[in-house]
């Protein structure tokens, strides 16, 4: 990956039940304990203002707020709530 030669990329589609599990089995076996935790997603293909929000809006999208952008702003809040939940929760535990 360029600059990073043991840089890897892992993939998993995390609305699948289990999925979180081999995910992290799979970056264990390969690279070892994980220590750091980047969460990177975003996809935006059409705009979704406030008045038209819907939950499949909210589903198809996750980054930070944008004009126009409700459902992708308010997901990528979530994921940065879970991240920070997940850090207190297991930071620091042997």
């Amino acid at each position: 990956m360029g600059s990073l030669p043991n840089a890897r990329a892992f993939v998993a589609d995390l609305s699948i039940e289990g999925s979180e599990v081999a995910l992290v089995d799979a970056v264990s076996a390969e690279m070892g304990e994980v220590d750091v935790l980047i969460n990177n997603a975003a996809h935006c293909e059409s705009p979704d203002v406030y008045q038209g929000l819907s939950s499949a809006g909210l589903e198809r999208h996750s980054a930070r707020a944008f004009p126009g952008q409700v459902g992708y702003g308010s997901s990528k809040a979530a994921l940065e709530a879970l991240t920070r939940g997940a850090a207190l929760d297991l930071g620091g535990k042997e």
